[in-house]
């Protein structure tokens, strides 16, 4: 109490003393009596709340600032401070014995009140504990008081923004998802049926058209591929899925449709890997796969004449089972001006010739590329060659493998199939008219029975009377998807008979983790539509010769 009356004692010294300085001026020159004075001349010059409590917790002062923000009277102050400040503190619990010790130095937390106008503000407080002068007895606590309502208005307003924004990413990729279902169902129809005119009678020009118009499709479907990979780039949802497979086969394979693109040019296609990189490699081959294919679809864009060449070779060994591979793609085509080398990287950006011929493409190709491989522990650059041609280098980190990869990875016993004769009985289940027709076109061409369900809820309940060999499931599907009804195949008890029947997802592959929710549902492994009639046939004669 001695505080305070001396506090308030020197109330008529404090009107006259308005900032800070003049404080320290005055308290220089010897105008303040003691300490005290000085205390309260600077609690009653700054907008901050400064306020003192007794043992109990009790405020016995509370500087005028409090009455200036929140307009209520001075006689009730001190009561506002108590239900409104303190009873939402760690302190009012223990108000008894608040448990300070010498060593603590603060206790902080925030607060609301309601003010004379009935507008809400937000406060700030901090308090210290005060000790009579054994430094053992509790005397009280000092508290600083602010307003933070205009920050908590912004951070309120950035929670908001960011909640809107993330509903708006869930959105745009639900609209993604969608919209790439919209496009592919119709392409994927389109270039399936192409796949079964090349197994009719057809003259030379009849071949000639079905091979562009098959050329045609697939390079729309790169071009809804590079608008979807990069959306999900840009929204930091590219995730990669380290697999088992063979690096060699990939690149023959990559090859082998290069060259058919090129048969009728004056282009030759070599590639070359070193005998140092393993047979088997882990890592996510469908973004190598993609690397690749754009690389070397560049170089034939841009290489009417000479050769195009692939080389790939291990950099160093990390010594914890993972390689550095180095790959190069080299052309000798028109060759990429010094100047615009870094901006082809960038997003929307096309090579342009000295004529200002634009060639045709997003602009988003080498922009996906260079982050997929940054992705991978890697980087790329790309070099204009002498006299002419561009020459990429790339590296990527992967894992070695020794073994080669098993179909199943999850120590299961493989599937049982019934038919050892190559025909099998399958179920088809797909909701698309379009894909429906060509899935079953395929089927009758590799002479097997087929029965056709439209969802995922029909093809359950075809399964509860009647067994097949393989099930052909779709993924995206009305009343019961395609990973939903295999869940309840592989887990329900009204399914045991059919749990150990392979399951062969269907999936267009569009959005990341399409492939990774087909595996962890059960399905055995996955084609990409259009499906492709050889495909099918390989895979089927696969999970047959491993029931023989």
């Amino acid at each position: 109490m001695r505080i305070q009356k001396q506090l308030m004692a020197n109330n008529t010294t404090a009107q006259k003393l308005s900032t800070p300085r003049d404080l320290f001026r005055a308290l220089q020159k010897g105008k303040l009596a003691d300490e005290n004075s000085f205390f309260h001349l600077f609690a009653s010059n700054v907008d901050d709340i400064i306020w003192i409590t007794d043992e109990k917790l009790t405020p016995q002062y509370i500087s005028p600032s409090f009455s200036k923000l929140t307009g209520i009277a001075v006689e009730k102050a001190s009561s506002v401070c108590i239900t409104s400040i303190l009873s939402t503190s760690p302190l009012y619990a223990k108000a008894e014995n608040p448990h300070f010790s010498v060593q603590k130095r603060s206790v902080r937390w925030e607060s609301c009140i309601e003010t004379a106008d009935n507008s809400i503000i937000w406060l700030e407080s901090s308090a210290s504990p005060l000790w009579q002068k054994d430094l053992n007895t509790f005397a009280g606590i000092i508290v600083v008081t602010r307003d933070i309502t205009r920050w908590k208005k912004t951070l309120f307003e950035l929670e908001a923004a960011k909640e809107d924004a993330f509903t708006a990413n869930t959105i745009k990729s639900s609209f993604l998802a969608n919209m790439s279902h919209e496009v592919r169902t119709p392409m994927n129809g389109v270039l399936g049926m192409l796949q079964l005119l090349t197994y009719t009678d057809l003259n030379a020009e009849q071949s000639g058209y079905v091979e562009t118009a098959t050329i045609a499709g697939k390079t729309l479907l790169t071009i809804v591929d590079d608008i979807l990979d990069y959306s999900k780039i840009a929204a930091g949802k590219l995730r990669l899925t380290p697999k088992p497979f063979q690096l060699r086969e990939m690149i023959k394979n990559l090859a082998n449709f290069f060259a058919t693109l090129i048969k009728d040019s004056d282009v030759n296609l070599e590639y070359q890997i070193t005998p140092d990189i393993p047979n088997t490699l882990i890592a996510d081959q469908t973004r190598i796969e993609q690397i690749f294919f754009n690389l070397v679809g560049n170089a034939v864009k841009f290489t009417e004449k000479g050769s195009i060449q692939i080389r790939i070779s291990t950099l160093n060994d990390l010594h914890d089972g993972r390689l550095t591979l180095k790959g190069t793609v080299s052309d000798t085509g028109i060759g990429i001006p010094e100047e615009d080398i870094e901006k082809l990287f960038e997003d929307f950006t096309q090579a342009q010739t000295n004529d200002h011929k634009k060639f045709k493409g997003t602009g988003l190709g080498l922009s996906i590329v260079k982050k997929i491989i940054t992705q991978m522990g890697g980087s790329i650059q790309l070099k204009r060659n002498q006299p002419q041609g561009t020459t990429v280098t790339f590296t990527m980190v992967v894992d070695a493998a020794e073994k080669s990869p098993e179909s199943r990875q999850t120590g299961e016993r493989p599937p049982t199939l019934s038919s050892l004769d190559r025909q099998l009985s399958i179920l088809v289940v797909e909701d698309e008219h379009i894909n429906q027709v060509i899935l079953q076109a395929i089927l009758r061409k590799l002479n097997h029975r087929y029965t056709l369900a439209t969802n995922g809820q029909e093809a359950l309940e075809i399964l509860k009377n009647k067994l097949f060999d393989v099930i052909l499931m779709d993924v995206q599907m009305p009343v019961v998807n395609g990973i939903e009804a295999t869940k309840r195949i592989k887990t329900g008890s009204e399914y045991l008979a059919a749990r150990n029947i392979p399951i062969i997802a269907l999936t267009g592959c569009a959005m990341t983790g399409d492939r990774e929710k087909c595996l962890a549902a059960g399905m055995d492994t996955y084609l990409t539509k259009p499906v492709d009639l050889q495909a099918l046939d390989l895979m089927l004669q696969s999970l047959t010769t491993t029931a023989s």
